[in-house]
Protein backbone atom coordinates (compact mmCIF):
# COMPACT_ATOMS: atom_id res chain seq x y z
CA UNK A 1 0.00 0.00 0.00
CA UNK A 2 2.79 2.36 0.89
CA UNK A 3 4.48 1.63 -2.46
CA UNK A 4 1.31 2.42 -4.37
CA UNK A 5 1.57 6.05 -3.28
CA UNK A 6 5.37 6.32 -3.75
CA UNK A 7 5.47 4.92 -7.28
CA UNK A 8 3.35 7.68 -8.93
CA UNK A 9 5.24 10.27 -6.90
CA UNK A 10 8.59 8.92 -8.11
CA UNK A 11 7.38 8.93 -11.71
CA UNK A 12 6.17 12.52 -11.36
CA UNK A 13 9.48 13.69 -9.86
CA UNK A 14 11.48 11.87 -12.53
CA UNK A 15 9.32 13.39 -15.28
CA UNK A 16 9.77 16.89 -13.88
CA UNK A 17 13.51 16.38 -13.47
CA UNK A 18 13.93 15.02 -16.99
CA UNK A 19 12.10 18.00 -18.44
CA UNK A 20 14.47 20.52 -16.82
CA UNK A 21 16.75 22.49 -19.13
CA UNK A 22 19.71 20.39 -18.01
CA UNK A 23 18.38 17.52 -20.08
CA UNK A 24 17.32 19.45 -23.13
CA UNK A 25 19.61 19.77 -26.10
CA UNK A 26 20.35 23.47 -25.65
CA UNK A 27 19.72 23.81 -21.93
CA UNK A 28 23.22 23.79 -20.45
CA UNK A 29 23.68 22.93 -16.79
CA UNK A 30 21.31 23.88 -13.96
CA UNK A 31 22.16 27.29 -12.54
CA UNK A 32 24.46 28.18 -15.42
CA UNK A 33 21.99 30.07 -17.59
CA UNK A 34 23.33 33.43 -18.62
CA UNK A 35 26.95 32.27 -18.52
CA UNK A 36 28.80 31.88 -21.80
CA UNK A 37 27.73 28.59 -23.31
CA UNK A 38 25.25 28.14 -20.45
CA UNK A 39 28.12 26.83 -18.33
CA UNK A 40 29.24 24.23 -20.83
CA UNK A 41 32.83 24.81 -21.92
CA UNK A 42 33.36 25.06 -25.66
CA UNK A 43 35.03 22.16 -27.43
CA UNK A 44 38.81 22.39 -27.60
CA UNK A 45 40.07 24.57 -30.43
CA UNK A 46 42.92 23.70 -32.70
CA UNK A 47 46.06 25.54 -31.57
CA UNK A 48 46.81 28.74 -33.41
CA UNK A 49 49.25 28.41 -36.25
CA UNK A 50 52.79 28.00 -35.01
CA UNK A 51 54.08 29.87 -38.03
CA UNK A 52 56.25 32.70 -36.85
CA UNK A 53 56.25 31.48 -33.25
CA UNK A 54 59.74 31.41 -31.84
CA UNK A 55 60.77 28.03 -30.49
CA UNK A 56 62.63 28.04 -27.19
CA UNK A 57 65.85 26.05 -27.46
CA UNK A 58 65.80 22.94 -25.29
CA UNK A 59 67.50 19.58 -25.11
CA UNK A 60 65.46 16.70 -26.48
CA UNK A 61 63.56 14.92 -23.69
CA UNK A 62 65.43 11.66 -24.33
CA UNK A 63 68.73 13.52 -23.95
CA UNK A 64 67.42 15.23 -20.80
CA UNK A 65 66.58 11.81 -19.33
CA UNK A 66 70.07 10.61 -20.26
CA UNK A 67 71.54 13.65 -18.51
CA UNK A 68 69.56 12.95 -15.33
CA UNK A 69 70.65 9.32 -15.42
CA UNK A 70 74.28 10.32 -15.98
CA UNK A 71 74.18 12.75 -13.05
CA UNK A 72 72.61 10.11 -10.80
CA UNK A 73 75.21 7.56 -11.91
CA UNK A 74 78.13 9.95 -11.34
CA UNK A 75 76.96 10.87 -7.83
CA UNK A 76 75.78 7.81 -6.01
CA UNK A 77 77.30 8.97 -2.70
CA UNK A 78 74.13 10.85 -1.67
CA UNK A 79 70.42 11.03 -2.49
CA UNK A 80 69.93 13.76 -5.05
CA UNK A 81 67.43 15.36 -7.38
CA UNK A 82 68.09 16.57 -10.91
CA UNK A 83 66.19 19.13 -12.98
CA UNK A 84 66.58 20.05 -16.63
CA UNK A 85 65.12 23.33 -17.88
CA UNK A 86 64.91 24.79 -21.38
CA UNK A 87 66.59 28.04 -22.45
CA UNK A 88 63.68 30.02 -20.97
CA UNK A 89 64.11 28.36 -17.57
CA UNK A 90 60.97 26.23 -17.89
CA UNK A 91 61.30 22.72 -16.40
CA UNK A 92 61.24 19.88 -18.90
CA UNK A 93 62.35 17.14 -16.50
CA UNK A 94 62.57 16.75 -12.73
CA UNK A 95 64.04 13.57 -11.24
CA UNK A 96 63.74 13.01 -7.50
CA UNK A 97 66.05 10.12 -6.67
CA UNK A 98 65.39 7.38 -4.16
CA UNK A 99 65.81 8.78 -0.67
CA UNK A 100 65.83 12.38 -1.86
CA UNK A 101 63.34 14.93 -0.57
CA UNK A 102 60.75 16.45 -2.92
CA UNK A 103 62.14 19.80 -1.77
CA UNK A 104 65.41 18.85 -3.45
CA UNK A 105 63.56 18.54 -6.76
CA UNK A 106 62.22 22.06 -6.36
CA UNK A 107 65.66 23.37 -5.36
CA UNK A 108 67.20 21.68 -8.43
CA UNK A 109 64.70 23.53 -10.65
CA UNK A 110 65.54 26.82 -8.91
CA UNK A 111 69.29 26.28 -9.39
CA UNK A 112 68.86 25.54 -13.11
CA UNK A 113 66.49 28.51 -13.50
CA UNK A 114 69.01 30.79 -11.75
CA UNK A 115 71.73 29.68 -14.17
CA UNK A 116 69.46 30.55 -17.12
CA UNK A 117 68.43 33.96 -15.76
CA UNK A 118 72.00 35.09 -15.05
CA UNK A 119 73.65 33.12 -17.90
CA UNK A 120 76.18 31.70 -15.43
CA UNK A 121 76.47 28.84 -12.96
CA UNK A 122 74.34 29.26 -9.86
CA UNK A 123 77.50 29.13 -7.71
CA UNK A 124 78.79 32.31 -9.38
CA UNK A 125 75.67 34.25 -8.43
CA UNK A 126 76.75 34.97 -4.86
CA UNK A 127 79.70 37.03 -6.06
CA UNK A 128 77.71 38.61 -8.91
CA UNK A 129 74.91 39.72 -6.58
CA UNK A 130 77.31 41.28 -4.07
CA UNK A 131 79.17 43.24 -6.77
CA UNK A 132 76.39 44.33 -9.15
CA UNK A 133 73.47 46.38 -7.72
CA UNK A 134 71.29 45.62 -10.77
CA UNK A 135 71.85 41.87 -10.33
CA UNK A 136 71.16 42.24 -6.59
CA UNK A 137 67.84 43.96 -7.33
CA UNK A 138 66.86 41.27 -9.81
CA UNK A 139 67.87 38.57 -7.35
CA UNK A 140 65.84 40.17 -4.55
CA UNK A 141 62.75 40.55 -6.75
CA UNK A 142 62.48 36.89 -7.83
CA UNK A 143 62.01 34.32 -5.04
CA UNK A 144 62.91 31.48 -7.41
CA UNK A 145 66.53 32.62 -7.78
CA UNK A 146 69.15 30.96 -5.58
CA UNK A 147 72.91 31.40 -5.23
CA UNK A 148 73.82 27.84 -4.24
CA UNK A 149 76.13 25.58 -6.27
CA UNK A 150 74.45 23.04 -8.52
CA UNK A 151 72.98 24.90 -11.51
CA UNK A 152 74.99 24.93 -14.73
CA UNK A 153 74.25 26.03 -18.27
CA UNK A 154 73.82 23.42 -20.99
CA UNK A 155 75.27 24.55 -24.30
CA UNK A 156 75.19 23.16 -27.78
CA UNK A 157 78.10 24.92 -29.42
CA UNK A 158 77.74 28.58 -28.48
CA UNK A 159 73.98 28.38 -27.93
CA UNK A 160 72.47 27.89 -24.47
CA UNK A 161 69.82 25.18 -24.86
CA UNK A 162 68.97 24.86 -21.18
CA UNK A 163 70.45 24.20 -17.78
CA UNK A 164 70.87 21.33 -15.35
CA UNK A 165 70.28 21.73 -11.63
CA UNK A 166 71.32 19.26 -8.94
CA UNK A 167 70.31 19.39 -5.28
CA UNK A 168 70.64 17.08 -2.32
CA UNK A 169 74.09 17.61 -0.81
CA UNK A 170 73.89 18.86 2.74
CA UNK A 171 74.79 22.43 3.55
CA UNK A 172 78.24 23.30 4.74
CA UNK A 173 81.26 22.18 2.78
CA UNK A 174 79.32 19.62 0.77
CA UNK A 175 77.28 21.98 -1.44
CA UNK A 176 79.95 21.99 -4.14
CA UNK A 177 79.16 18.30 -4.70
CA UNK A 178 75.92 19.32 -6.40
CA UNK A 179 77.75 21.37 -8.99
CA UNK A 180 80.49 18.74 -9.45
CA UNK A 181 77.79 16.12 -10.08
CA UNK A 182 76.03 18.35 -12.60
CA UNK A 183 79.29 19.02 -14.46
CA UNK A 184 80.30 15.33 -14.48
CA UNK A 185 76.87 14.12 -15.61
CA UNK A 186 76.54 16.72 -18.34
CA UNK A 187 80.06 15.93 -19.55
CA UNK A 188 79.01 12.27 -19.95
CA UNK A 189 75.98 13.25 -22.05
CA UNK A 190 78.01 15.64 -24.20
CA UNK A 191 80.61 12.93 -24.83
CA UNK A 192 77.90 10.43 -25.78
CA UNK A 193 76.20 12.85 -28.16
CA UNK A 194 79.36 13.59 -30.18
Amino acid sequence: MRYTFLMPLAITVATLFMSTPAFTADGGLPGDHGRPGNGIPPPPQEPASQAGAKQVPAPDIAVAVSAAQAVAHECQQYALSVAVVNAAGEPILVYVGKGSSPGHGYMAVRKAYSAIVFKDSSSALKEKVTQDPKAAAQFASDPNLVAYPGGILWRRGDQVIGAVGVAGAYAGNHESLDEACAVAGLAQVNVQSK
